[in-house]
């Protein structure tokens, strides 16, 4: 597997860990994580469907579980 595909598929990751979290949480809780959930989601998106990515990003973003 390439790093990239690498690297798509550990963001993809953490971001099914991130929303299972956020289904746990209450409606109110939901409404107060609005300001984090957005800007979260178009990282997401940005990272996985509209960047491409330079050998050292690469490198760099792998050292992280998360990389989100």
């Amino acid at each position: 597997m390439d790093k990239k595909t690498l690297l798509i598929n550990r963001i993809h990751r953490n971001f099914a860990d991130y929303k299972a979290k956020l289904l746990k949480v209450d409606g109110q809780g939901i409404f107060e994580k609005a300001e984090e959930i957005a800007p979260y989601t178009q990282v997401h998106r940005n990272m996985t469907e509209n960047h491409s990515y330079e050998p050292e990003e690469l490198d760099y973003l792998l050292l992280f579980q998360n990389p989100l």
